[in-house]
């Protein structure tokens, strides 16, 4: 309701906490009109773990720019999943350090990492959050944004086997959630898998043509209801690259112009993640580069951000049927008695 007045009234409104026969009401006011809501008493809503009035504590935490929260969060967040049971494949670690922190997220199949500077208000530390804190922390800060150029973010863990707290302080809100125990934190060592890939072969494209290149050549995995089908990138020695997909007898070949090196290989990724990397970079240009075709491939933004993605299995080449030789029709021998 208080969403259709704002909506509906251009005139400055006034808020004031009244009661009425010892039940609570909130009156809502302007110039011509006057509202009365019900409210829930005080004591329905469980106290803050840390009271508003003490502020934050900064035990382990980041103070960061509003905008670029919002955009490291958007680099990162397609990549977690909504689905799986395991907590770590469901959320984002927050890895700060050195006046940096290191957002991550994984669903198993693609891993998205993006780092970028804060001002820290305590030691270095690493903790786990849910996708879904995630989300709300990215709105609120998109919604302050324009009045509010600074956040912080607070992590206070909790003992062994106990759940801990996170605090966001955005302007006049602060969002309070848990996280998981120090003992129920564990996720992928990401910085290993990133470490472990070679740049052999690589290519290097503008975002725009290259998504509608890869839109072009899923359309066959897309006719055929395959969210995580392959699509192949075969690299060679002159410049450009061909995507190309066959599933369900419907087969795709698109040729995209880019700058190439390291010779031949052919590889397939998912078209989806593949997508989502490059949207989430967030750049006109990208670069994806790898070693192998049964190794993960990294796209890249050369501003703090990466996505590493895991292969699929190439689909078996197509040949045309070869068609059996007619048989040939072999006489019957003429017998003595059927000549005379």
């Amino acid at each position: 309701m208080l969403t259709t007045l704002k909506s509906s009234k251009e005139q400055a409104a006034y808020i004031r906490s009244i009661s009425d026969n010892g039940e609570p009401q909130l009156r809502v006011a302007d110039d011509d009109a006057e509202f009365l809501l019900p409210t829930l008493p005080v004591a329905d809503f469980p106290p803050l773990p840390i009271p508003m009035a003490a502020g934050p504590a900064h035990a382990e935490g980041f103070s960061i720019e509003t905008k670029v929260l919002v955009d490291a969060l958007d680099h990162v967040t397609w990549a977690a999943s909504d689905t799986d049971a395991r907590y770590s494949m469901t959320s984002l670690c927050f890895s700060f350090r050195k006046g940096k922190v290191e957002i991550a997220a994984t669903n198993g199949r693609a891993l998205a990492v993006v780092e970028v500077p804060v001002t820290p208000l305590g030691g270095d530390a690493e903790h786990l959050v849910h996708n879904r804190f995630a989300a709300i922390l990215a709105k609120i800060a998109r919604y302050s944004a324009e009045c509010t150029e600074h956040v912080a973010v607070d992590f206070i863990p909790g003992k062994k086997n106990s759940e801990g707290i996170v605090h966001l302080h955005c302007g006049f809100v602060t969002y309070t959630t848990s996280m998981p125990s120090p003992a129920a934190q564990t996720f992928p060592p990401y910085r290993d898998i990133l470490a472990g890939v070679e740049g052999v072969f690589e290519f290097q494209g503008e975002s725009a043509p290259f998504l509608s290149a890869l839109k072009k050549a899923a359309i066959p995995l897309r006719l055929e209801r395959n969210p995580l089908g392959g699509v192949v990138l075969e690299l060679s020695p002159t410049p450009g690259i061909v995507l190309s997909a066959h599933t369900g007898g419907r087969s795709s070949r698109v040729q995209y112009a880019c700058r190439t090196r390291g010779g031949s290989i052919r590889f397939a990724l998912v078209s989806s993640f593949l997508g989502d990397a490059i949207q989430a970079a967030h750049s006109e240009d990208f670069t994806v580069s790898g070693c192998a075709c049964n190794r993960p491939w990294i796209v890249s933004n050369g501003n703090g951000f990466r996505a590493a993605l895991m292969p699929v299995n190439l689909p078996e080449p197509t040949t045309a049927a070869t068609p059996e030789p007619a048989a040939t029709a072999t006489p019957e021998p003429v017998t003595a008695a059927t000549a005379a």
